[in-house]
């Protein structure tokens, strides 16, 4: 057995010494400890990290890393960059915890795990290569970011931004020396700064919505990174609109971005839509169905000024769209295309609502069309056609349309041009028409357009003048409407013909229109301006037949009117002449109508068993009126037209006569004229003003006075209502009476001499005497004082 010999130790000197070792490592821990916890470790260490991370494909700058005692080691003040370059800041993110393994890493291995962040900021440059511009600030960040070899993998990742709340997690395989970040342009600047403009202008009353983002794939292989993404929210509002939801599901994958599920819902309704978007061909897709508030929402995001139309119930639409945006590196103009359905419920457009609005649709941002239109009014009528715009490559347009309507026309006035709705105002359809039309132009509008169509109606009224009926083909080019044929029936006739609208000029053509209606109510629908001078002339329950033919300047001050009227009235015609109703029996003539006057020719007319023939030229302006006229009479009845005028109830005889005289409107005072007269068969006596000659004739020779005094005539002059004449003669039997004089007819005197000559014996015998068988009147025409004219004298002494 062998011995081992033993050393002496003494144990309170070992202990002594192991507690100055412990004290001195102790005191070299603390030192070393708050050094590295407020200065952080050297250059070398950081350069010695960041090199460590760029082997997992991210660049990273570290403003500090320190040592946390129950953390490890912080870095602190971090910029991510997109390359090793360094061009592009992507983020600044306030501190990290890095996770080392520290044996791997005194082998030289690579001794990054982990690095985790915890309710840290992150900063988000929206221009990269603007680090201190506009940013995206993402609050309340908490993420584990593992490192397996060559791979990045994100455990979980929460954060806010901009009040969204979002979680993430992946795995991103990254080959050595490879970025996670490609070295190209991102997104304009200007794109990111609009969209958090809008982002930031949301209100989420239901809570923060939830951002769910998944990703996995190879960084060298983008195309094949997949990325997919879920997006829920409940009562998100912009201004007064409020999406009651949200829910969209979203993928990349293949350089493609695929929107597999888009589903919101405001208080009126529900959108679903999918989409995809292809960055290679820059080339979009899109379908839509939509029954929810559409116009409100466009209205909230400042997407669509829709104008005068309201809505009272949500559109329906069903929508296809394709996008294709060009090549990026050349300036080209995109090219679109939207195809679908659109149905309208009850809406309002310029104060005329509508019952619905239903349509096919399709728009390439250069041509549109619009198939299988129905668009009903609330109040009944509707209107069915098919519309289109093209354009060649000149960029020339072709527009044609096809409609057929039942809306009843006054009921779209505010819808249309001013001049337009005046024109329009003047129709009301009391029965619903029918119009079918045709268009073809440039583009849609009435000085491009040239159309042609029919129009049927029921009961209508034209400016206040009610039709039965009527019925119209028209057509319709440079503002000039051609109705080619009409025809309109009214309760005591009918009218047709063609007509010229000429909208430009004011000019209205008729021809060769044909009428039995009232040419009162004629005159109402071509030319209100002229009925002052129709008005006078009036045809009882019995319309003339009128031929009507020329031109009307509508314009003020107009000079191009040229219109003729044949008139022919089997049934006759009441005018008023004198201050008195002359009825006038089967009249025909010819009147024609200029701006200025109204000339009326070939007049004849039946007049009290006789013949009326004339001719007049009138003013139609009211600033000049006057007229100048002459009128032949033959073999009228002299007792009626005496009865109208005068009030004789005994007259008789045959009167014929000319007169041409002129005169200011129905003023008799004003009216100018001369004439003759000749009354013949007639009781001369009769006339009351005549009566006391057949006393007087009986005084001279007894029974002369009860000789019929059977023609009369003279010549006359008219002037300031008094009639003028100096060879008055009346041949009786064995008498006549020679004489002349004044008589006031308006204002019921006369100053007249008559002068008695007996024929044959008696006259040889009172030759002598004949002054004394002058009398004299000078007193009230309808109660003449007959005196002889020598006793005045004798009385004077004057002879």
């Amino acid at each position: 057995m062998v011995a081992v010999p033993r050393t002496s130790l003494n144990p309170p000197a070992v202990r002594r010494f192991l507690q100055i070792v412990l004290l001195l490592l102790l005191l070299f821990v603390g030192i070393g400890g708050r050094y590295l916890y407020n200065k952080g470790l050297t250059r070398p260490w950081r350069e010695w990290l960041v090199e460590e991370i760029r082997k997992h494909g991210v660049e990273m700058e570290i403003g500090r890393l320190t040592v946390r005692p129950f953390r490890g080691l912080v870095a602190k003040d971090v910029i991510i960059y997109d390359s090793p370059a360094r061009n592009r800041v992507l983020a600044r993110v306030s501190g990290m915890v890095v996770e080392a393994n520290y044996a791997n890493a005194a082998r030289g291995r690579a001794f990054l795990d982990a690095l985790t962040l915890m309710n840290t900021n992150l900063r988000i440059p929206l221009d990269p290569k603007q680090p201190r511009g506009p940013s995206v600030d993402v609050a309340n960040l908490n993420a584990r970011i593992l490192f397996p070899p060559n791979q990045i993998h994100v455990s979980h990742l929460d954060a806010e931004v901009l009040g969204i709340h979002i979680r993430a997690g992946g795995s991103i395989t990254v080959p050595s020396e490879a970025s996670m970040f490609p070295d190209k342009e991102g997104p304009n600047a200007g794109k990111f700064a609009a969209v958090m403009n809008e982002l930031q202008l949301l209100r989420f009353e239901g809570g923060p919505p939830e951002l769910n983002i998944r990703f996995n794939g190879d960084a060298s292989q983008p195309q094949g990174i997949l990325v997919e993404a879920d997006l829920s929210g409940q009562k998100i509002r912009r201004g007064k609109y409020t999406l009651a939801s949200l829910a969209v599901a979203a993928s990349w994958q293949n350089n493609m971005l695929l929107v597999s599920r888009c589903d919101a819902a405001d208080s009126v309704g529900r959108l679903q839509a999918s989409g995809s978007f292809e960055p290679k061909s820059r080339t979009a897709n899109l379908r839509v169905h939509s029954g929810m508030d559409l116009p409100a929402l466009a209205r909230a995001f400042g997407i669509l000024d829709l104008g005068d139309i309201s809505f009272q119930s949500a559109p329906q639409l069903d929508l296809t769209g394709r996008l294709e945006m060009g090549d990026a590196g050349r300036e080209s103009k995109p090219k679109f295309q939207v195809l679908g359905q659109a149905r309208l419920g009850k809406f309002t457009y310029r104060k005329v609502q509508f019952q619905e609005l239903n349509a096919a649709v399709s728009w390439d941002g250069r041509r549109w069309a619009a198939r299988d239109v129905v668009l009903r009014h609330a109040g009944g009528g509707e209107l069915r056609g098919d519309a289109q715009q093209d354009f060649d490559a000149a960029g020339n347009g072709d527009f044609r349309a096809g409609i057929t309507s039942t809306l009843k026309p006054q009921v779209l006035m505010p819808m249309l041009p001013p001049d337009v709705a005046a024109r329009i105002a003047l129709i009301k359809c009391y029965d619903s028409p029918r119009l079918t039309l045709s268009a073809r132009g440039s583009s849609p509008g009435l000085d491009t357009l040239s159309a042609g169509g029919e129009l049927r109606l029921g009961r209508t009224s034209y400016r206040g003048v009610e039709a039965k009926a009527a019925n119209a083909r028209f057509r319709y080019a440079g503002r000039v409407l051609s109705v080619d044929s009409f025809d309109v029936t009214r309760a005591e006739g009918a009218a047709n013909g063609a007509l010229g609208f000429d909208f430009a000029s004011g000019i209205v053509q008729i021809k060769q229109v044909h009428s039995t209606v009232l040419p009162v109510e004629v005159v109402m629908w071509v030319d209100p301006g002229i009925l002052p001078e129709i008005r006078p002339y009036r045809f009882g329950k019995r319309p003339p037949s009128l031929l009507i033919d020329g031109l009307l300047d509508t314009r003020k001050g107009g000079t191009r009117t040229r219109l003729t009227v044949l008139a022919d009235a089997p049934g006759g015609m009441d005018y008023t002449f004198a201050g008195e109703e002359l009825h006038l029996g089967e009249v025909k003539g010819r009147l024609f109508f200029t701006d200025e006057r109204l000339k009326l020719s070939d007049t004849r007319a039946e007049l009290f068993g006789g013949r009326l023939t004339g001719d007049a030229d009138i003013s139609i302006l009211k600033a000049k009126p006057g007229h100048t006229a002459s009128i032949q009479l033959a073999g009228v009845n002299f007792a009626k037209l005496s009865k109208l005028y005068f009030d004789y109830d005994d007259s008789e005889g045959k009167l014929d006569g000319t007169y041409s005289f002129s005169g200011k409107g129905d003023e008799a005072r004003t009216m100018r004229g001369e004439g003759e007269v000749t009354l013949t068969d007639g009781n001369v006596f009769a006339i009351p003003f005549l009566g006391p000659f057949s006393e007087i004739l009986n005084k001279i020779v007894p029974g002369m006075g009860y000789n019929r005094a059977d023609k009369a005539s003279m010549s006359f002059g008219i002037t300031d209502g008094i009639i003028t004449t100096k060879n008055f003669l009346i041949t009786g039997k064995g008498f006549s009476m020679i004489g002349g004089g004044r008589i006031w007819f308006l204002d019921d005197k006369m100053d007249f001499d008559i002068r008695i000559n007996a024929q044959g014996l008696p006259g040889v015998l009172f030759f002598p005497v004949s002054k004394l068988l002058e009398y004299r009147a000078a007193s009230k025409f309808s109660k003449p004082e007959w005196r002889p004219r020598i006793i005045p004298r004798i009385t004077n002494g004057r002879q």
